[in-house]
């Protein structure tokens, strides 16, 4: 019904920016004829008409789900991303209203093309392409910071400015709740999306970021900061607040709302931790690597005729040597540097990188920030009569108390490919899948 232009045209209420930046809105009016009015005098529409304003920005943003590329053809010039991020900046519209067009957003201009989801966790990966270790980086395991999984493409610098936005506006809200503020939860709620979006797609570098994103949201997750009601009950009342303060743990329809918040930092918070966690395993598999190429060196240096060599490596192959046993040592190029190094052994390398491995599992990144009051708010939360919640808020706490299992369990199912012929078919599959799914998006 949208592809006609006259339908289009009689259904639809799309939004312009004047050359002075002024954002406009189209009108019907009760005779039929079509006006441009400022999307800030809202309040002269008619509540029916404002009402089917909302309706409307809703279903673009339903018909644009799941990167439907014949639906973003018709509507994306009626809602640009540059009219549409004027909108959701604007302060004196309502909350509802940029709520909305946060949806739009998401769905019309950052769910789409080139931009693709991260693997997470990590299951298959290519033993070449390990990133070097550096083993100054890891000198001070209080300051611990390394890289994190980004996207395979530079985000543009247009989205940039949306992540600096919905990080001040979490702030802006001090971690407070307001079961009267509705408009208020709504946008709260799809900030939460976006910023899920954000994780999902690589938009964070380094856990300084990660770990900047994620305290604005521990703050909010606390219940005990929600108020349940206007401020003129509470002082009419002295005993209301500690009535709503357990009201709180069940569901009425209105605090639903707050609820689905919670879980949606929830999963935030589960993402940032998982994006730590293959930060360090990729730093615990780089580093076995670069112990595996010291002592293949020693060897080639020690035993430069390969037949001493493999006399020398079946002798050692009687001794035990644990999970180094089975592995085929990648051949090296270089020899530079190699006599200068301290002498290794199997045996030495296991031992350093299992303390290196407990190490790094009990680094905290952002749950070391009053860790105490974070274990707290989260038992708090298990008393919330939501399964959905509830769910999400166990597995933060078995995610706290088992970093180094959850680590263990995620080296363990990683595979690493060493043969030239199962990189092939490994890039052969992500070139299918990448096919398959544009094949999805611009099917009817």
């Amino acid at each position: 019904m949208l592809e006609g232009e006259e339908s289009r045209t009689a259904l639809m209420m799309p939004v312009r920016m004047r050359n002075e930046g002024v954002t406009d809105v189209q009108y019907h009016t009760p005779t039929g004829e079509i006006e441009w009015i400022p999307i800030h005098d809202y309040r002269k529409l008619k509540r029916r008409a404002y009402g089917y304003f909302l309706s409307m920005i809703d279903i673009c943003a339903e018909l644009t789900l799941g990167r439907n590329n014949r639906a973003h053809k018709v509507l994306q010039d009626m809602y640009q991303f540059d009219h549409v991020k004027s909108i959701i900046q604007t302060r004196e519209l309502p909350y509802e209203l940029r709520a909305l067009f946060l949806r739009i957003l998401l769905h019309m201009h950052m769910n789409r093309d080139p931009l693709e989801p991260l693997q997470i966790p990590a299951s298959t990966g290519v033993w070449a392409e390990l990133p070097q270790f550096m083993p100054d980086q890891f000198a001070d395991l209080k300051n611990l910071d390394y890289p994190i999984k980004q996207a395979k493409i530079q985000v543009p610098g247009s989205l940039t400015v949306i992540k600096t936005f919905v990080e001040q506006y979490l702030h802006e809200t001090e971690g407070v709740q307001n079961i009267m503020e509705v408009g208020k939860n709504m946008m709260t709620a799809e900030v939460l999306k976006i910023i899920q979006f954000m994780l999902n797609h690589g938009f964070y570098t380094d856990l300084e970021e990660l770990k900047l994103v994620a305290l604005p949201m521990i703050n909010m997750l606390d219940g005990s900061n929600d108020s349940y009601s206007s401020g003129e009950e509470q002082q009419k009342d002295k005993n209301m607040e500690d009535f709503l303060s357990c009201n709180r743990y069940f569901s009425n329809g209105n605090n639903d709302i707050i609820v689905e918040c919670k879980t949606l930092i929830c999963q935030n918070l589960l993402l940032i931790s998982q994006l730590e966690i293959d930060g360090k395993v990729q730093i615990f598999l780089s580093k076995f690597k670069a112990d595996l190429d010291r002592l293949m060196m020693q060897k080639q240096i020690s035993f430069p005729d390969p037949n001493l060599a493999g006399k020398k490596e079946e002798a050692e192959e009687k001794k035990p040597r644990g999970c180094l046993r089975n592995f085929k040592m990648p051949q090296m190029q270089s020899k530079v540097g190699a006599e200068k190094a301290p002498r290794l052994t199997s045996d030495a390398i296991t031992s350093m990188n299992i303390k290196f491995l407990n190490e790094i599992a009990s680094v905290c990144n952002f749950e070391s920030e009053s860790q105490d009051a974070y274990i707290s708010v989260l038992f708090d939360l298990l008393l919330y009569q939501y399964p959905n919640l509830a769910k999400g808020v166990f597995e933060l706490l078995v995610r706290l108390f088992t970093r180094k299992r959850t680590l263990l369990e995620n080296i363990m199912k990683i595979q690493m490919l060493e043969n030239p012929r199962s990189i092939i078919v490994l890039n052969q599959v992500k070139s299918c899948h990448s096919e398959l799914n544009r094949y999805i998006e611009d099917t009817e």
